[in-house]
């Protein structure tokens, strides 16, 4: 865990400069409209910091760069940047990959073939250094700009664009959405945003619309239900300056495949900020999570909006680097962390990461330069400041709003470790130090409420103390039931010489997976009733010697006469008020379960039957998305034969 302020000894703190006259019209307009839209955000929000993954863009490698890193210092350079994010306190980083970098066809089409391999060699080498470094990945994808945002990728993919139909248009992208999902395997991938843009760069007119737009997506995720996601939270979106926004949240919604609606904010004109709510509102009530993948406050006039090319004008983007912004840019993040606090984002991420590392001063040579010639002299400024482990205090701000110190001892749903909401009567790991003296299991169902010389009590604010359950204790962690007497609400628990605070909700669902990361295979087995009236079981996964090491064993569903049942062990779950508060979907397909409460051998642990069809047959690995009265557990995966 990071000491407050640790950064602040070996951070390079940029000064803003004063704006300068050219601009001083545009940052007043700015900052009114940012500081108008927190009256509206304090105004309404209770001051509560639920749990957001604060993401962040890694920019080193941008597809515009892949060909350029290929030297023998390239996985240097984006570890470097990966470090340099995780001493901000960033735990998730997103990757853009821009289509046609991952598609083999078009390096063909271009007459480099050879490319496509060091394209995909190094996507996949970013997404290994992002792991070992204990990191989530989020990838979106979308075309790759024709115009300077391209950012000299040395890919001609303006004329590629025209030979391409629409129904060939959307296998490309179909084909390479399958290529990152199996070969990266991210945590979170949107396959589509902006489709105002999309349509414009690429010549499609029909993606800009609803109807268009939603088909293309659909296609999208029937591909990828047919090979399986392996784990990954798959979204779709717009940005938010786009006109008639709701319909395409409306018509993406609708797809229970989706996992999440996904927003980009850049523009803040015309009331953006005010839409950017209303459209989180929307979204929610469908429910549906909210991702924002994508935002930075846009240096746009008010008389320069609308414009065809919102959030894709190098005119506009040019603006950017001066380090005169800096204190806009750290309203802006601020505004941004509230607003997710408010409206209970999922995962929010800034896009130009350049600048928690450096700034250009504003003078007349640079005010002089072209988009292409500002931002090479801006990233080498970045690359040099993460060299030397450099940051701005624009980074220092991302630091502080993202920096919710964990106050030890930390408890924490068992099944998926998530710093959230638990439910009484789940099963909870306590993390901390000198929490017990020895090491020791419960010997026997049910468990004691003394184990080895420790005990753990709950109790609310005039309550009487109630003691836990305790399946494990260690000095390092604790694994308990939370008293079933207690109600939603705060509560304090007390542990040998330790205290602390947590929040109880009625339902907090959370499913072990079968290698206890709350990832991945789940733990699960399948009970199969015979035409013949007999039951037999199976384990859904096969476990090495190694921890860890447990990963899905195919589910036979080919029998036209066998009933197959899933049942998924988790727990937070028995508090859903009816089943209908239950909703489950496999690979993407709506599946009602024919139970939800308490598994009968293990307190606290609770089990979710679920009958599986069989138009799952042979569709690989699958992911399990379960939600109790809204609330959303952690994905975990089965394999379909």
């Amino acid at each position: 865990m990071r000491a407050a302020g640790f950064l602040l000894a070996w951070a390079f703190v940029a000064n803003a400069q004063n704006p300068p006259a050219d601009y001083l019209d545009l940052y007043s307009a700015l900052q009114q409209k940012l500081t108008t839209f927190d009256s509206t955000i304090t105004s309404q929000w209770n001051g509560s910091k639920p749990p957001v993954d604060f993401c962040t863009e890694l920019r080193t490698p941008g597809a515009y760069r892949v060909l350029q890193a290929q030297g023998e210092n390239a996985p240097a350079v984006v570890q470097a940047e990966i470090q340099s994010l995780q001493a901000l306190g960033v735990t998730t980083v997103s990757v853009g990959i821009s289509f046609p970098a991952l598609y083999q066809p078009f390096f063909a089409y271009s007459g480099a073939p050879d490319d496509y391999q060091k394209y995909l060699t190094f996507y996949k080498q970013v997404a290994a250094d992002i792991r070992a470094a204990g990191m989530r990945m989020v990838v979106y994808t979308g075309p790759l700009y024709t115009n300077a945002l391209s950012e000299n990728s040395g890919l001609n993919v303006a004329p590629y664009y025209q030979t391409l139909t629409s129904s060939e248009y959307i296998a490309a992208r179909t084909h390479q959405i399958l290529t990152i999902a199996q070969q990266l395997q991210p945590d979170y991938l949107v396959v589509a945003q902006e489709p105002d843009n999309e349509a414009s760069i690429t010549g499609q007119p029909s993606l800009a619309t609803a109807a268009g737009f939603t088909a293309m997506v659909d296609t999208f995720l029937n591909q990828l239900d047919g090979v399986g996601l392996g784990g990954t939270y798959v979204g779709a979106g717009i940005g938010t300056w786009l006109a008639g926004g709701g319909a395409f949240i409306k018509a993406l919604a609708a797809n229970p495949r989706l996992n999440f609606i996904d927003l980009h904010v850049f523009p803040i004109n015309a009331g953006l900020l005010t839409t950017t709510a209303a459209l989180i509102d929307q979204a929610a009530a469908s429910g549906k999570p909210v991702t924002i993948t994508s935002a930075w406050l846009e240096k746009r006039r008010d008389s320069e909006y609308p414009a065809p090319n919102i959030a894709a004008d190098p005119n506009i983007f040019v603006r950017d680097p001066f380090s005169f912004w800096l204190p806009l840019d750290q309203q802006f993040l601020t505004e941004l962390a509230k607003l997710a606090w408010w409206k209970q984002l999922a995962l929010v991420s800034p896009y130009w990461s350049d600048y928690f590392h450096a700034y250009l001063p504003y003078n007349a040579a640079n005010a002089a330069l072209s988009y292409d010639q500002l931002r090479d002299d801006e990233i080498q400024a970045f690359s040099t400041a993460i060299q030397n482990n450099q940051y701005t205090s624009t980074g220092l701000a991302l630091q502080s709003l993202i920096d919710i110190p964990v106050v030890m001892p930390a408890l924490v749903s068992a099944a998926n470790a998530q710093a959230a909401a638990v439910a009484p009567d789940s099963i909870v790991s306590l993390y901390g130090t000198n929490l017990a003296d020895s090491t020791a299991s419960a010997p026997a169902m049910p468990p004691p409420t003394i184990l080895a010389g420790t005990i753990l009590t709950f109790s609310e604010s005039s309550g009487p103390l109630l003691p836990a359950s305790l399946y494990f204790v260690s000095p390092g962690q604790v694994n308990a039931v939370v008293p079933g007497q207690l109600a939603a609400g705060p509560v304090t628990f007390q542990i040998s010489n330790a205290n602390g605070a947590a929040t109880l909700a009625t339902v907090a669902p959370g499913l072990f997976s079968a290698n206890n990361n709350g990832r991945g295979p789940a733990a699960a087995i399948v009970g199969r009733l015979h035409a013949d009236g007999t039951t037999t079981f199976e384990s859904t996964v096969t476990c090495g010697t190694i921890a860890g090491a447990c990963s899905n064993s195919p589910i036979d569903l080919s029998s036209t006469s066998d009933q197959v049942v899933l049942e998924l062990f988790g727990t937070g779950i028995r508090g859903r008020s009816s089943l209908s508060d239950v909703r489950v979907s496999v690979g993407g397909i709506l599946v009602t379960p024919s139970y939800a409460g308490p598994q009968p051998q293990y307190p606290g642990m609770d089990q979710v039957d679920i009958p599986l069809p069989k138009t799952l047959a042979g569709r690989g690995e699958l992911n399990i998305d379960l939600a109790v009265a809204g609330h959303r557990a952690n994905l975990v995966t089965i394999n379909a034969k």
